[in-house]
């Protein structure tokens, strides 16, 4: 079992250009807590998975998809930024939002 937040987006179509729709799959091991407002996509090639296992959990202690991200982007494997965002259009409180990306070594497609 796992934990989801509100604005959780599990299992869409990964941002990677290689991606050619085919099928894919997410599988999420037990006891991760994912955030609010986190997306984690499908594997990009054919019948492969994008897997969130108790890896962490068990060797690092670290139990949540964003502390797993923050280690992936301190071992240069993820990219990290944040800008900053106000809570409600009116507001004055400004609040830090984080997002981590992956860019593919790869070149795109010529027909991309």
């Amino acid at each position: 079992m796992f934990l989801t937040n509100a604005g959780t987006v599990l299992g869409t179509d990964p941002l990677d250009r290689n991606f050619t729709g085919v099928r894919s799959y997410l599988r999420i091991g037990s006891g991760n807590k994912i955030r609010e407002h986190f997306t984690i996509s499908r594997g990009t090639p054919a019948e492969s998975a994008t897997e969130i296992g108790d890896y962490f959990r068990r060797n690092m202690g670290i139990g949540d998809v964003v502390t797993a991200c923050e280690y992936l982007a301190d071992e240069g494997l993820l990219g990290k930024a944040q800008t900053p965002v106000r809570l409600t259009r009116h507001s004055n409180i400004q609040v830090q939002e984080l997002a981590f990306y992956y860019i593919s070594l790869e070149p795109p497609p010529d027909d991309w």
